[in-house]
């Protein structure tokens, strides 16, 4: 019986996302009383987490299959791009909402600064990521940039929903991040066909209309429990408690439970846009080490934002299987290079080889290089960060080569 909870965890996860997800729903999809799915697993975030093992063990299982292959493979010239995208889209489409559930257990952990339970398939990434870079031979130090990449493109896949429309996008992130880790030059036909793949997407507002007060409160309110509990916890009762309002009064203004849950999706991401804004109006990084080393010093780590990062992370992934919230998930996710951009163009201004493929790319590193340390259930020793410091460096210089 407790194979088949998890298993009907597993399926409800891909077909209707985790929004949604209750004991009361996992049990009448097999026919039996909530009390039983308790009695196994004594609570739904107990259900959760050993669901979330099982989908790591068939992560792990999925990367060591391809870990073979290259163990069996010769890399030639050229070979490596298409590897590195073939890897990245048939692991991350293999896996559908099986790897979403993970991420999502993950982003709670954040929120409610725990550890991860199950790790086996970050540990067969690892090996694997390793041994492409042996095979094609890379600077394997360049490794950790490499899997935070890999979780980046992923994560584009999960919350578009929509391989094929996202397969252009990262057929030429992968090759040109491909083409950069072998230290070879790029032109700029990446960088048009790229600004051409991103018009295609849904671009979310760029300012919120102006709201009465008491529905901003009640909007701040929602994205506060985002935030802290995850978007499963929205209810019309729960915002009109946090908000010190009636519910009538959250009523009033929004009448069911996916505009709520729309509206907070969209300040959250307005929110976390501005923040991003302010970054990359205020950090003016005089060289190419300084910007590593104030990403991933203690003293210039902006904490808050990382939390606002994560439960942005969190909300892209429910809001992903809400048609309403597409066109800010996607706006939200195809912005992700704009600050990047400006940033290294400030200390990549001698190279001029910086464009908007390694914005992208960096961007995706860098967001996704803390999660990755997560995953392993790592606490961001001071040796850590100064390793992270050293990689992220070493990732700033490699994009910076001079073009053709």
């Amino acid at each position: 019986m407790r194979a088949a909870i998890i298993e009907a965890v597993l399926s409800t996860v891909r077909q209707d996302g985790l929004g949604d997800l209750t004991v009361r729903k996992i049990g009448t999809r097999l026919g039996v009383s909530p009390a039983l799915v308790n009695y196994h697993f004594g609570s739904q975030a107990l259900l959760i987490e050993e669901a979330c093992i099982v989908a790591d063990q068939r992560i792990e299982a999925a990367w060591s299959d391809w870990t073979q292959l290259i163990c069996d493979t010769s890399l030639r010239e050229g070979d490596f791009e298409a590897c590195l995208f073939a890897a990245i889209r048939d692991l991350h489409c293999r896996l559908d909402r099986e790897h979403a559930l993970q991420w999502h257990a993950l982003l709670r952990s954040i929120r409610a600064k725990a550890q991860m339970s199950a790790h086996a398939g970050q540990r067969a990434a690892r090996i694997f990521w390793d041994r492409l870079l042996e095979t094609a031979g890379v600077d394997k130090q360049l490794v950790a940039a490499l899997r935070a990449f890999s979780h980046g493109v992923g994560f584009g896949y999960l919350v578009t929903g929509d391989q094929w429309k996202f397969d252009p996008w990262a057929h030429r992130l992968c090759g040109q991040f491909a083409l950069r880790l072998q230290g070879r030059p790029v032109n700029l036909d990446g960088d048009n066909a790229f600004r051409q793949s991103a018009a295609s997407w849904n671009m979310a507002p760029t300012a919120p209309q102006s709201m009465h007060p008491t529905h901003v409160k009640i909007i701040n309110a929602a994205v506060d429990i985002i935030l802290k509990d995850g978007a499963e916890a929205i209810t019309h009762r729960s915002v009109a408690t946090s908000a010190g309002v009636s519910l009538s009064s959250v009523t009033h203004f929004i009448k069911g439970k996916e505009e709520l849950l729309k509206q907070a999706h969209d300040a959250l991401f307005q929110r976390t846009r501005s923040r991003t804004d302010t970054i990359r109006a205020d950090k003016k990084p005089p060289s190419i080490e300084a910007m590593a080393n104030s990403m991933f010093s203690p003293d210039t780590i902006d904490w808050s934002f990382l939390k606002d990062l994560a439960g942005t992370f969190g909300a892209m992934l429910t809001a992903s299987v809400q048609e309403s919230s597409r066109s800010h998930v996607e706006g939200t996710f195809a912005r992700f290079g704009d600050t990047s951009m400006d940033l290294l163009s400030r200390v990549a201004e001698e190279a001029s080889g910086f464009g908007r493929l390694d914005a992208q790319i960096f961007s995706l590193c860098a967001s996704n290089i803390w999660f990755v340390q997560l995953l392993e259930g790592m606490e961001p020793s001071d040796e850590l960060l100064m390793q992270n410091r050293s990689d992220m460096k070493k990732l700033i210089e490699i994009l910076c080569i001079p073009k053709l």
